[in-house]
């Protein structure tokens, strides 16, 4: 049995939705690929997870959950949205006033000047230690990866990186000692994870290809899992569907939420739901604002009844954009789901392959043609419909995953 440690600290929501309304798809990738990995009997895996509250349970669905809670971290992470910092005095500069601010800063700095908080590099040391394991999977390219893997190769594991988004090998990361992406990811941290990691796994032969461009490695595939258990309900049929659903969170570049308003204006009479994670404070408010009457605007639907916004979705839009995103499990559930996909851009060729979409190509015009003609076009719909789950149950199955990535670490294990 191999014991593998998956650094995923910001997973706990997805394991517990009630711990927070904001996950992501790293985050749901992390809980996925973990419980699929302890389902088989050759690994003993742990999930590394950190919560500002304390997280009760010990395991679940065989996975090991190792954990550590930081009371600060959410106060940390609004300080982070508000305040940017810069070199000249005052060294800090608001960008989203919140009358927080007055005690949140100034706690902050008592902290830091306390050295109240345990450096993070001995906090995974310490969760890697209590692993006990021998394979250590880093998950994105960020601070936390970095200090993950610095602390796995100090205490001798073999380390592995997975790229979860294009961002993770933008070609600025290699060319400017400077850049620090919309993220707050240096090239410093990049080219750090980039190169001190046993091996690298991606999830797209376009991540693959780019990573030998820009960095000169090699990478091995191993595709996103979906839970197929998750979103095994009855399809519902064409006239039972009555919206169209968009899933992602509140930002300028990556997901681009005001791109589905503007397609949405051009479809007045299409009834469109948007469900946002709060993001960027400044793109919610220009939303709210150009909203116009035929969006229904949540920020927020618990994990287990997504599964039934795709099911009365008749088509699922996105607006995700390449050049951030990875491959986007939105298209995986959709796809499961029996939901159409009209996107402003194909993925590792999933929709030409897959058939169960239409690539738009980056015009936002097209793509509310697309939708007012799919919305209408029964036969066609129900031709992309029929497409969707057969392909995902072939290519993107847990099982698929588990043996992909066996066969990737076999040599290191």
């Amino acid at each position: 049995m191999t014991r593998i440690a998956i650094v995923g600290l910001n997973a706990y929501p997805a394991v517990n939705p009630q711990a927070s309304k904001n996950v992501g798809g790293l985050e749901n990738f992390a809980w996925t690929f973990a419980r699929s990995l302890a389902s088989d009997p050759r690994w003993q895996v742990s999930l590394l997870l950190r919560h500002h509250r304390s997280i009760p349970e010990e395991s679940l669905d065989g996975v090991k959950f190792v954990k550590y809670i930081e009371p600060l971290r959410n106060i940390r992470l609004h300080v982070g949205r508000c305040v940017r910092r810069q070199e000249q005095f005052p060294f800090l500069k608001v960008q989203i006033w919140n009358w927080s601010l007055l005690w949140k800063i100034p706690l902050l700095a008592i902290v830091k000047l306390l050295r109240l908080k345990i450096p993070h590099q001995e906090r995974l040391m310490a969760m890697l230690i209590e692993s006990e394991c021998d394979v250590v999977v880093a998950l994105g390219i960020n601070a936390d990866s970095a200090a993950a893997i610095h602390a796995a190769k100090v205490l001798g594991k073999r380390v592995w990186l997975w790229l979860r988004s294009n961002g993770d090998i933008d070609e600025r990361f290699f060319a400017d000692d400077t850049f620090i992406d919309p993220y707050a990811v240096t090239s410093q941290d990049c080219r750090y994870c980039v190169s001190q990691v046993k091996g690298i796994l991606c999830q797209t032969q376009s991540q693959r290809d780019r990573l030998k461009e820009v960095a000169n490695r090699d990478g091995v595939i191993v595709r996103n899992p979906v839970d197929l258990a998750r979103f095994r309900l009855p399809l519902a049929s064409f006239e039972e569907r009555d919206r169209v659903l968009w899933l992602g969170r509140m930002d300028r570049f990556h997901k681009r939420p005001l791109l589905a308003i503007e397609i949405a204006r051009q479809c007045p009479d299409i009834t469109f739901e948007i469900i946002a994670n709060r993001g960027d404070a400044a793109v919610e408010a220009e939303v709210r604002v150009n909203c116009p009457s035929n969006v229904v605007l949540r920020d927020y639907v618990p994990r287990s009844e997504i599964g039934e916004n795709y099911r009365r979705s008749r088509i699922f839009l996105s607006t995700g954009s390449a050049a951030h995103e990875g491959f986007p499990n939105v298209f995986l559930e959709s796809a499961a789901c029996g939901t159409p996909i009209v996107s402003l851009e194909d993925f590792d060729g999933f929709l030409a392959d897959s058939e169960c979409g239409i690539d738009c190509f980056n015009d936002v015009n097209r793509a509310a043609a697309m939708i007012r003609r799919l919305w209408q076009d029964r036969a066609e719909w129900l031709r992309l419909s029929e497409r969707g789950r057969p392909y995902v149950e072939q290519h993107y199955s847990p099982d698929a995953c588990v043996a992909a990535f066996q066969d990737a670490i076999s040599e290191s294990l």
